[in-house]
């Protein structure tokens, strides 16, 4: 695991390569991360075949509180 880029440096729109650092990820592993069931961080509407992030929404979602799910044991 890489280590994760601050978010002062990073543009207000992220492609690929600057959602993987923010996340502290390769290319190849976040890709392999958006195929996965659970993927918390949906790109904007595409302008071509690259997908977008808004900062400001990765960065929300990020630091927004999680809710802990127990399983039960049956």
């Amino acid at each position: 695991m890489r280590t994760p880029a601050h978010e002062s440096t990073l543009p207000p729109i992220l492609g690929v390569s600057e959602m993987a650092a923010l996340l502290g990820l390769s290319k190849s592993g976040l890709y392999n991360a958006m195929k996965r069931p659970g993927w918390l961080y949906p790109p904007l509407p595409a302008l071509d075949r690259a997908p977008r992030w808004s900062r400001e929404e990765v960065l929300a979602t990020l630091t927004a509180p999680r809710l802990s799910v127990a399983r039960r044991r049956g």
